[in-house]
């Protein structure tokens, strides 16, 4: 079981070290695309509302996207305190099913996210003063929630191991497999 556990986390360490760059490139883009809207708008008295709206959608793409890889890295807000004043087996059992519980609010999100995407499609919608399709920006929600999924899916098999057998997968219980 351990070969697996650790096999599964190197995978999401490679999956997370993708998403960092989609992540950065759309970013990038994002800052590019506002500083040229900045130029259009107040160096030639032009303003495309296309241009601005892809600003927010990359960055709404990205935000979505880094999900998955903030929980890899244990790099969420939390307050733990109160968590890890708990015995050491019983503080193992509490971060799986904290797991679990982030795993089913992704599950319920990304299948929301489906429902409401293709609602959008299939009506037609656009965005409030706009000819842009609302499920462009609303694909967000299922994609990073996909992909947090599958992050979820990572932490609650590896954690389970850690809860089961009290070991670390890794040589550096708070580190990824991937940065050792």
């Amino acid at each position: 079981m351990k070969s697996l556990a650790i096999k599964i986390d190197r995978i999401a360490g490679r999956l997370t070290v993708i998403i960092d760059w989609v992540g950065i490139a759309l970013l990038i883009v994002s800052a590019i695309v506002a500083f040229a809207s900045v130029i259009f708008r107040y160096g030639f008295g032009e303003s495309d509302q296309m241009i601005e709206a892809i600003s927010r959608y990359t960055v709404l793409y990205a935000c979505f996207l880094l999900v998955g890889p903030a929980l890899f890295r244990k790099q969420h807000i939390a307050v733990d305190v109160l968590s890890n004043a708990l015995p050491e087996k019983t503080h193992r059992y509490w971060e799986l099913l904290q797991r679990v519980v982030f795993l089913v609010v992704v599950c319920v999100l990304f299948w929301s996210g489906i429902v409401w995407v293709s609602d959008q499609y299939r009506f037609g919608l656009t965005i409030f003063g706009s000819s842009t399709p609302a499920w462009i920006p609303a694909t967000s929600v299922p994609l990073g929630m996909g992909v947090a999924v599958l992050f979820g899916i990572s932490e609650v098999i590896t954690s389970l191991y850690v809860a089961v057998t009290g070991n670390s997968v890794n040589e550096r219980p708070n580190d990824p497999v991937s940065t050792n």
